[in-house]
């Protein structure tokens, strides 16, 4: 130990071994990099000047550095075990990125010696002290499910007659009378297949639905129209959703809204609504309207948002499917029938979106 700080030798100065130079910068008042080590002699000595560190080409050497007290392995896997082995032999504390190593035989050895030698033995798995996992974990602990909630649910205005549009669309969906009843059956279905603690539904009109206030005439006469900004009529919408969230949001919990990707009234509604509760805000991709069209993700979201990512399942990827496949309505709408509904979910969910939300 250095000036009363661990002194850190890195091993392998890949790519990633600048986030763990960074955070070692950033934990200066406990330890400082003396040592740094690659099988590139001109970069080791480049990288090691930057820190006022020693450079070294052999592992062995660096391990036998007394101002070393911790050995920071980034490597090709296969080398995992045999550094991290020679480091506790020689008394020095291991961090090793993951996997630990390729064999889980090598690992319990490792951390058998590790033990013996009363020694710091660890996998850099910096995810664990994720603000949204460990809020993840602890929701997991408690057993608790998150609700889903509809905002747009509202059953058509009764004194006035059903948009043209409106009725083209419940003929095209076929699935016979009462089309708002059916509809909100069709999410609830939906929600109990997902495992949803809850379904609620507020009454704000779906946008098929509504009609100008102002002018009395209908909101969407044909479908483009579903995806044009919101009227400067429809803007008293958003504080009346907006309530309802602030009456029946727990007073602890984690709101996620859509990012409005597509630019659907009713996702952009939902959006500001959440937005004006005061709660500290997620935000899912629009599926699937993230997929159609020249949508970029990238394009809707701030620089560095937080992030949090679920790893989903096979079966967990099969109850998304059958949850949608609740929807007999909007199959049609939006695929060629229900095979192709499920092979595009599967496809959505391999490219990374499906398992994501952000923060911001």
């Amino acid at each position: 130990m250095t000036e009363q700080k661990l002194g850190v030798g890195i091993i392998g100065l890949g790519g990633i071994a600048f986030a763990h130079e960074a955070g070692y910068f950033e934990m200066g008042e406990v330890c400082r990099i003396v040592a740094m080590c690659d099988i590139r002699e001109e970069e080791a000595v480049s990288r090691a000047a930057m820190y006022d560190a020693k450079a070294y080409t052999r592992y062995q050497d660096l391990l036998a550095d007394p101002a070393v007290d911790v050995v920071d392995i980034i490597v090709p896997h296969e080398f995992h075990y045999e550094i991290a082995k020679a480091a506790l032999e020689k008394g020095k504390h291991v961090l090793v990125e993951k996997p630990i190593t390729v064999k889980s035989e090598q690992a319990e050895e490792l951390i058998a010696l590790a033990n013996q030698k009363g020694l710091k033995f660890s996998v850099a798995e910096n995810t664990h002290f994720v603000t949204a996992y460990l809020k993840a974990e602890e929701i997991l602990k408690q057993g608790v499910l998150g609700d889903i909630w509809t905002i747009c649910a509202g059953d058509p205005p009764a004194d006035k007659p059903l948009t043209e549009y409106a009725q083209l669309l419940h003929g095209f969906w076929d699935i016979g009378e009462d089309v708002p009843a059916k509809r909100s059956q069709e999410d609830a279905a939906c929600c109990a297949v997902l495992g949803a603690a809850a379904y609620r539904r507020y009454t704000v009109l779906d946008n098929i639905y509504r009609y100008h206030p102002g002018t009395g005439g209908p909101v969407i006469k044909e479908n483009e129209d579903q995806f044009k900004p919101l009227e400067p009529d429809e803007a008293y919408l958003v504080p009346l959703a907006a309530d309802f969230f602030r009456k029946n949001l727990p007073e602890t919990c984690e709101l996620v809204a859509p990012l409005g990707i597509g630019s659907h009234r009713d996702h952009v509604l939902t959006r500001r609504a959440a937005e004006h509760t005061g709660h500290s805000l997620w935000h899912y991709a629009d599926y699937p309207y993230v997929v159609y069209g020249e949508h970029t993700l990238a394009d809707w979201l701030p620089a560095e948002p937080e992030t949090f990512s679920l790893e989903i399942s096979p079966s967990g990827l099969k109850a998304w499917q059958d949850g949608f496949a609740c929807q007999r309505s909007q199959i049609p709408l939006l695929f060629v029938d229900e095979e192709d509904m499920r092979a595009s979910i599967e496809k959505y969910l391999k490219a990374g979106y499906g398992s994501t939300v952000w923060k911001f």
